[in-house]
């Protein structure tokens, strides 16, 4: 009876081991192992049971049972090729081949009454009826098993090939391991061949033992599972971030929800089959040499960090990389460059061509729309211009250029939606904004050059009307010293009156060059009564600058009141500021001040 309990501890530990192992672990080769430890659990509980009960039918069921735990038993083969990396004897036509023997073996348990392949005979020892049945084996199990056995003990070996490969320090303890996964095997030959007392068959407690010994007290780097592992799965799936567990060697032995639709996504795999990758091969990198990067994932941008597990002896166990999804702040980062990019662009056109060229190309990058219209009217000037083919289906969607709380124009786009979400309202009002200065320093431009045309045309004409005059005053001066002269070389006698003369028209003439040098003849001014603070803010508000340069206005505390020509005082400050901006090709800071 010692021996019932034993087996029926086994079987509730191995069973509670079994139910964590699928619970616990999210890579396929924990689905495997825990089949394995759960055949282990049914085949200690039918033995323990077959002891327990003394009548035949009830006996002869349970060891039936038991056959039931070698069947999964059978799943080893599956979980060392999963352990190994060997992933394409997991599924399809391949696992499908290991998996016709158990199922074979299946439906003659379930048909054995019938034909006797499973057991040809049993019946009970009288001398002690808690012992197990004494069985005759039908062909059917002899083959069975001695497949099992087979197959456990070649795959047990191609899992310690691989550790020795892998870990190369530990062919001692990988060696121990193999002992420890072929241990089954040996108890039952021994119990069968070997020893005097055959009607005890060991080999379910030790299989149980080998499972629970395999999941606790193996080495860390050659464990095939944790029996206290370290789950958070209620709170990181609970995450919109990516959350991933990996070894000390960069393979993945876990991840959180989020991180499995993503990277299923990413690489076209199953996510069980993720586990045990490299995290190079998901991240692009391997866990050295950074602790925070940004990372791209199926178009989106995560910021991706890193923290160690340590033991209690401060030794790395594990690494959990963390990736959270900046993609609306890196769009958004992106989106205000190319405003940036925009602003700068149009504070330098000269064209209406120019300014509808680099609207278009904004409104595509920042926004993705590829049609659109531009109109504005305000004070005289006129604008309307397209850019671009709408798409059949298009939606027209409509931004209003404000100014002076008036609407003085509009930009129009053409979007696949119905509408606009919060953040292109407002990536559109930002480039309706930088539009309208745009449109205020054409319209200012082509009205300075009107005044200035008109002023050039003033000018001319009174360059002219100087011209007149100068030839006809000079040339009458001329003529006089020219006669002096003339009188000189016939009669010396009058030289100090003629000396005279010659001074009074060289003096006229260089007195008429003095006023053509300071007088501006011809110019026609247009006086008002103005404020010289509020006229030079106006026009600096007018001007559109580059972003790198700072100005800086310093205004007259006592109002700068008196008769102004307007025209003249923006030209001028216009001049001032623009050769101050073209003396700066860096950047800087640009001070107007009034006094």
């Amino acid at each position: 009876m010692k021996l019932v309990l034993v087996n029926l501890i086994l079987a509730v530990v191995t069973s509670f081991i079994s139910g964590y192992v699928v619970l616990a672990y999210q890579h396929r080769r924990s689905r495997f192992l825990s089949l394995v430890i759960l055949g282990a659990s049914i085949w200690s509980l039918g033995s323990a049971l077959e002891m327990y009960y003394t009548s035949l039918p009830t006996k002869l069921f349970w060891a039936r049972f038991q056959i039931l735990g070698m069947i999964l038993t059978n799943a080893w083969p599956l979980f060392v090729a999963a352990f190994t990396g060997r992933h394409e004897y997991t599924r399809g036509k391949k696992a499908l081949a290991f998996a016709i023997p158990p199922l074979a073996t299946l439906l003659m348990l379930l048909t054995d009454p019938w034909h006797g392949l499973i057991y040809r005979a049993a019946r009970i020892y009288l001398w002690d009826p808690h012992m197990p049945l004494a069985k005759e084996y039908g062909w059917g199990l002899l083959v069975f098993t001695l497949y099992s056995y087979v197959v456990l003990v070649v795959s047990s070996f191609l899992a310690l090939q691989w550790v020795l490969a892998n870990n190369p320090r530990r062919k001692l303890k990988g060696g121990l391991l193999w002992l420890l996964s072929v241990l089954p095997v040996l108890t039952h030959v021994y119990s069968v061949f070997l020893s005097n007392n055959t009607q005890l068959d060991p080999t379910p407690t030790i299989f149980a033992l080998a499972s629970i010994l395999l999941m606790v007290f193996t080495p860390q780097d050659l464990k095939v599972g944790e029996l206290f592992h370290v789950e958070y799965g209620r709170i990181v799936n609970g995450v919109k971030d990516l959350v991933l567990v990996a070894d000390n060697q960069g393979k993945v032995l876990e991840m959180n929800n989020a991180a499995k639709g993503a990277f299923s996504k990413a690489l076209g795999l199953p996510w069980d089959l993720l586990i045990d990758l490299p995290v190079e091969r998901l991240l692009g990198v391997g866990l050295k040499g950074w602790s925070r990067r940004d990372i791209e994932v199926n178009g989106r941008v995560y910021d991706a960090s890193q923290f160690p597990f340590k033991d209690w002896r401060g030794r790395y166990l594990k690494w959990c990389v963390l990736l959270r999804d900046i993609t609306p702040r890196v769009r958004m980062e992106a989106d205000l460059k190319a405003l940036n990019l925009y602003a700068y662009k149009v504070s330098a056109v000269h064209s209406e061509e120019d300014l509808v060229r680099a609207l278009g190309e904004a409104v595509r990058e920042i926004l993705g729309f590829n049609a659109g219209r531009l109109v504005y009217s305000y004070g005289g000037y006129q604008l309307d211009k397209s850019w671009g083919t709408p798409l059949e289906g298009s939606h027209a969607i409509q931004v209003d250029l404000q100014h002076e709380g008036g609407t003085v124009g509009s930009i129009t786009v053409w979007s696949p939606t119905q509408g606009l979400d919060n953040s292109q309202r407002l990536l559109m009002e930002i480039l309706a904004m930088h539009t309208l200065a745009a449109l205020r320093g054409l319209r200012f431009e082509r009205s300075l050059a009107e005044a200035q045309r008109q002023e050039i045309e003033g000018i001319l004409d009174a360059v002219g009307r100087v011209t007149r005059l100068v030839r006809h005053d000079v040339r009458s001066s001329l003529q006089s010293i020219k006669n002096a002269c003339a009188i000189l070389r016939a009669n010396p006698a009058n030289a100090e009156r003629m000396m005279d003369i010659i001074d009074e028209s060289a003096d006229f003439i260089l007195n008429l060059l003095e006023e053509l040098v300071y007088q501006d003849l011809g110019s026609k001014l247009s006086l008002d009564r103005l404020d010289l603070n509020a006229l030079v803010s106006q026009i600096l508000l007018l001007q559109v600058l580059p972003e790198n340069v700072e100005v800086e206005t310093i205004l007259s505390p006592e109002p700068l009141v008196g008769m102004f020509d307007k025209v003249k005082i923006q030209r001028m400050v216009y001049n001032l500021v623009k050769n101050a901006v073209e003396a700066m090709p860096e950047g800087g800071r640009l001070t107007v001040e009034t006094g």
